[in-house]
């Protein structure tokens, strides 16, 4: 039986259960998109349990302390900003597999419901992973893509999902 994400909801609210929300950081510092995403966490938090997936400690995880919001570590590294190097693209495509596997064993153990990803860097390893796991993946753009190759990358992991 395949259930809808209204009905999974209602499900846990029947059971006593929070639903959960997974929101998916790419970085470990505070910027604007951060920021952002404590203040979604602190308005679901009353009603869902809110859980992030980081990608290493740093300020952010520290402010995730403070709040009492728990987190999980998905390593993921750091890039040039603006225009990528070869060595980013290189470094990114063998990294985005080890990615998606750990997204999916932590997510298959958790009873995330939805997936809100804060970052450009994640939106292709969560529409796999969302796929995989037949789980709505939210995507939170903060950017503007101007690259071409990168606009149409996104659209078809849109799709994807």
């Amino acid at each position: 039986m395949v259930l809808s994400l209204t009905e999974k909801v209602l499900l846990d609210n029947l059971s006593g259960e929070k639903p959960q929300i997974v929101i998916w950081e790419c970085l470990r510092y505070i910027a604007g998109g951060q920021k952002v995403a404590l203040q979604v966490a602190d308005a679901l938090g009353g009603d869902y349990e809110v859980v992030f997936l980081v990608p290493g400690r740093g300020p952010l995880t520290e402010e995730l302390d403070q709040r009492r919001f728990r987190y999980h570590i998905v390593p993921l590294s750091e890039y040039s900003e603006g225009h990528k190097t070869f060595a980013d693209i290189v470094r990114f495509s063998c990294e985005t597999v080890t990615t998606i596997v750990r997204a999916c064993r932590f997510l298959r153990r958790e009873k995330t419901r939805l997936i809100y990803v804060n970052g450009s860097r994640n939106f292709i390893s969560s529409a796999i992973v969302g796929r995989l796991l037949s789980l709505p993946v939210i995507w939170h753009v903060h950017h503007i893509f101007l690259d071409r190759k990168i606009r149409r990358l996104l659209e078809w992991a849109g799709r994807f999902t």
